[in-house]
């Protein structure tokens, strides 16, 4: 590994800028021509700050964020999972540094922060599960290039804390990456994924087929004791029976190593062994018994 020089953020080590070798800085122009689509498409960005990131992917030119503090904008600009993902390296302790400067920065904004988590969560997770037909334009769909896994674990930094102490409000939204609130019934969501009709690289990445996202869900669910004796628990009962089936009868032999399978398996293996509610690991069990049976499960 190159060693790091620390510097006092929002100053930082553009060593991994390697701007006096032609062939890196025609290569990192010729990357940007794929970034900045994705930057004007769903990530919404307008053009200042376009040109703010333009400007740190290209050559680690930091923005000013006391000039920037006032400014009025939904979207910002260099937010924290632009700085991460756009940095030209992917080691994960260089990134978690970054990670780290950045949110305890106090012109950092709390928006800078929560917008930052939220484009990540909707590249790794709702865009990354669409089904995208063959032949489709996703050139404006921001995604990490198969990178979700690392930038999961740098983003979200220690989740053994729902927050850092000294800065909750910029941190607080992360813990909602673990919805710890909606974990048994969000099951659904995660597997209509699997009624796809058609693979696509994008889903290739998605981020709950990896093992830390999964043992969040699980740690949020397994403590929902009192999940079936909630008032609206009912109007949730087919959406948690359809995922438990899609799960169960998944045919991951047939589909192969994919993103989906692994997703699969490890969901499988949580509800085997997990400490679930009584009545959530009985459906399991009655899922996998023929006593439960969904019809059109595989209709998303």
């Amino acid at each position: 590994m190159t060693e790091r020089t620390f510097v006092a953020f929002p100053e930082i080590d553009t060593q991994y800028w390697q701007l006096g070798d032609p062939a890196w800085v025609k290569q990192r122009q010729s990357e940007w021509l794929s970034i900045e689509p994705m930057l004007l498409g769903t990530m919404n960005k307008s053009k200042k700050a376009i040109t703010i990131i333009k400007r740190y992917f290209l050559k680690g030119i930091m923005p000013d964020f006391e000039k920037l503090k006032k400014w009025q904008s939904d979207e910002r600009h260099l937010d924290l999972f632009s700085f991460v993902w756009l940095h030209p390296s992917w080691d994960e302790q260089v990134l978690t540094e970054l990670r780290h400067a950045y949110v305890h920065y106090r012109l950092v904004l709390q928006e800078d922060v929560e917008i930052g988590f939220s484009e990540f969560i909707s590249s790794a997770t709702h865009r990354a599960e669409a089904d995208y037909e063959p032949g489709r334009d996703v050139s404006r769909i921001a995604h990490a290039d198969g990178h979700n896994e690392l930038l999961f674990k740098v983003l979200m930094g220690d989740l053994s804390i729902p927050f850092i102490p000294e800065y909750r409000e910029k941190t607080r939204w992360r813990w909602q990456i673990a919805r710890r609130e909606e974990g048994i019934q969000d099951l659904f969501y995660k597997t209509k994924w699997l009624c796809n009709k058609h693979r696509h690289e994008l889903a290739e990445d998605y981020l709950f087929q990896y093992p830390l996202p999964m043992q969040l869900w699980y740690e949020g669910s397994s403590k929902q004791q009192d999940f079936f004796t909630r008032k609206k628990f009912e109007m949730y009962i087919s959406l948690v029976n359809e995922g438990l089936y899609r799960i169960h009868h998944f045919d991951d032999k047939k589909e192969g190593d994919t993103g989906r399978s692994r997703f699969v398996k490890l969901a499988r293996k949580y509800l085997d062994e997990g400490d679930f509610v009584a009545e959530f690991k009985q459906r399991w069990l009655n899922v996998k018994a023929g006593k439960i049976v969904v019809e059109d499960a595989w209709e998303s």
